[in-house]
């Protein structure tokens, strides 16, 4: 990375997306207060959402377009759909459409879950019978840094903690984290906006048989809505090579993967101080070691030096300045040659480059669907 002449400006970009992110519970469940509330007050309150509404299956069943307005939908049931052939259908077309979908306990297992054409290319977690008891707690995390755990310290399933019976995933779904006896707790679908979480969604607050409140199953909740509505993205080359702090750089977004929104910000944290860089996109992930840097370049191309399949946002006003920078993303002209516009369904992936010592240095990766 060669020193630039060019002065270099850092700014912070503050995305009003989050807060302003519409999301439904879609529950077949008691019609009773607390039944409606519990979910709806637990994930306004992590201040990542607009509205939450509540939308009850059990003697009805919407239809796509009473759920096109929402970002992403919750479901879980404690009594069989109104009709889950129906209403697999109306959840497949929604995901077809851009919307994301979250599925917890009890719509993946038994006779309660979601039928029709959701199974099985929607599904995450293959349907199984569900266990209870005993009392089981947050286990292994295989992808300790995904943004599906994206501040979870903890978890207690409860007197019941209620979770699926088997393993068994369906073909291109990731574990992300499992309960401490290795039953399934998150996975990330093989569809960008599909999340399934292995537990009941009521919290003891409403439930005896809920998740412990004062756990962090909210968080878990309200992560995978943002992640399956496309405000959270997938993280890899994860945790990146440390730099001179001693730590290593991170690479993060806020906004959305909406294209008509336009709202995607690329993050830059934990940068030598004083330092400069600027983001890469490339449409291929690698993982490539360029002559005379300390980390990995985790875009694709043929040969480092002049690779055409990788743009870098090297303009003025582009470069950050650690230890911490930020990028709106234009998505009408991403700098590759000639430039390119991003297109809904496209991946595209960024990471961040930096000087540091003389030398220089990568964050991890980010791998983004638009929309």
């Amino acid at each position: 990375m060669q020193n630039k002449t060019f002065p270099l400006f850092a700014f912070l970009f503050t995305a009003p997306a989050l807060g302003q992110i519409d999301v439904a519970v879609v529950a077949s469940d008691q019609p009773y207060d607390c039944y409606v509330n519990d979910i709806p007050d637990k994930l306004i309150a992590t201040g990542h959402f607009n509205t939450v509404d509540y939308i009850g299956v059990r003697y009805t069943t919407p239809t796509l377009q009473e759920l096109l307005p929402y970002d992403a939908v919750i479901t879980y049931t404690n009594f069989p759909y109104a009709d889950s052939v129906a209403f697999g259908n109306v959840m497949a077309d929604y995901v077809d459409a851009g919307g994301g979908v979250v599925v917890g306990m009890f719509a993946h297992s038994d006779s309660y879950t979601l039928e029709g054409r959701w199974q099985p290319d929607y599904q995450a977690l293959l349907q199984s019978a569900h266990q209870f008891n005993p009392r089981t707690f947050l286990g292994t995390l295989h992808e300790p840094g995904h943004p599906l755990l994206d501040g979870v310290q903890t978890f207690d399933g409860g007197n019941r903690s209620y979770r699926p019976t088997q393993t068994n995933l369906t073909p291109g779904s990731r574990l992300i984290a499992e309960w401490g006896d290795g039953s399934p707790l998150v996975v990330l679908g093989p569809m960008p906006q599909r999340v399934d979480l292995g537990f009941y969604l009521l919290s003891t607050g409403c439930s005896s048989g809920g998740w412990q409140e004062g756990s962090d199953g909210d968080l878990l909740m309200a992560n995978a809505l943002l992640f399956a509505a496309g405000y959270r993205h997938d993280l890899y080359c994860s945790p990146a090579q440390a730099n001179s702090t001693g730590g290593p750089a991170r690479i993060s977004t806020t906004g959305s993967a909406d294209v008509a929104a336009s709202d995607l910000v690329l993050v830059a944290e934990d940068l030598p101080p004083g330092e400069f860089g600027y983001f890469l996109v490339g449409s291929n992930q690698g993982q490539v070691q360029p002559p005379g840097s300390q980390g990995t370049l985790c875009l694709s191309c043929s040969g480092f030096q002049g690779c055409a399949g990788i743009g870098r946002f090297s303009q003025a006003g582009q470069i950050v300045v650690g230890p911490t920078g930020s990028l709106l993303v234009d998505l009408g002209a991403l700098p590759l040659t000639p430039p390119v516009t991003v297109q809904v369904g496209e991946t595209w992936n960024f990471q961040c480059w930096y000087r540091d010592l003389g030398s220089s240095n990568f964050s991890d990766a980010v791998s983004v669907v638009f929309r």
